[in-house]
């Protein structure tokens, strides 16, 4: 089956579920390329967002029977042929907020499944998008700065940043970061010992220079915050990466006699209490290692 005929697996997923006879009804919509990604938003899931390979994007209000190219409506474009829209983010808390990450500073969002669409004030070109799972205007995003693109790079990082009203206002809050993410929750609901402030990061004992990628280092710290990152308390030092599984963070933390060796921490007590992982192997690097655990 072509990918291009989204329309056929839309159609599969939700009319037969329907039509307690089985009956299922095809309506065939050719897209410029494969489809890259999927989304069903609002409260009663008849709304459709797809974005083709190209990055185009297309909207379906009658659950797949009709389809409408959506650049235009946001790019206020005549080009046919390139989109300037890289993904976009429906928030789990209410999926009629979507926001649109730009290729370039310019973004977009939706308050009412697309409907309407309002450009935002140009900001910056964002690397990774994490959706708050509670609170539906809450994001953070992060940004490779302009030293990354040289040739020879200087003072290249990440940042992140958080926005409260999807994107409107942005605000700097941490530099030299590896990881982010929001505390965990599971069906909008946030694990025990969560609060809606908890951000969850590991970055680097680093003002200056060009921040490591790729590779174990002990300068990285894996710490938490429970206000938004005003303030903020060390949970592991040298963890390099974490991982949150449904009753257990992973933490992979580096040997701090051996920086090319890496020992796995676990909390059971949502990041209270860590206890090293007794293994019958040496882990390996770098992102292989919580991976193979898991």
């Amino acid at each position: 089956m072509s990918q291009r005929c989204v329309a056929l697996l839309l159609v599969l997923s939700g009319c037969a579920r329907a039509d307690p006879r089985g009956n299922v009804t095809v309506y065939e919509y050719k897209i410029d390329s494969p489809v890259a990604d999927i989304q069903w938003v609002g409260s009663d899931k008849k709304t459709v967002f797809v974005r083709s390979q190209k990055n185009f994007v297309y909207r379906s209000g009658d659950e797949g029977r009709s389809w409408e190219r959506q650049n235009w409506k946001m790019e206020k474009t005549a080009d046919e042929e390139k989109s300037g829209i890289q993904s976009f983010h429906a928030s789990p808390a209410d999926s009629s907020k979507i926001f649109f990450r730009g290729s370039g500073k310019q973004h977009w969002m939706t308050l009412d499944r697309g409907l309407k669409y309002q450009p935002l004030e140009p900001s910056f070109i964002i690397k990774e998008v994490k959706m708050h799972p509670t609170e539906a205007e809450w994001m953070l995003a992060s940004h490779l700065t302009d030293g990354c693109k040289k040739a020879a790079r200087t003072e290249c990082n990440m940042e992140v940043y958080l926005t409260q009203d999807l994107g409107k206002t942005w605000k700097l809050l941490q530099r030299y970061v590896a990881q982010f993410e929001w505390a965990p929750a599971a069906d909008g609901v946030l694990k025990p010992g969560m609060e809606k402030t908890s951000i969850f990061m590991v970055t680097y004992a680093m003002h200056s220079g060009n921040q490591p990628f790729g590779v174990w280092s002990a300068k990285a710290v894996f710490s938490r915050s429970d206000d938004l990152w005003r303030t903020q308390y060390a949970l592991l030092p040298r963890g390099n990466r974490f991982l949150f599984l449904e009753k257990f963070i992973f933490v992979a933390v580096v040997n701090k006699h051996h920086e090319n060796q890496v020992n796995l921490y676990v909390s059971a007590e949502g990041g209270k209490i860590f206890k090293k992982a007794r293994l019958p192997f040496q882990l390996e690097p770098p992102d292989a290692a919580i991976a193979r655990i898991v």
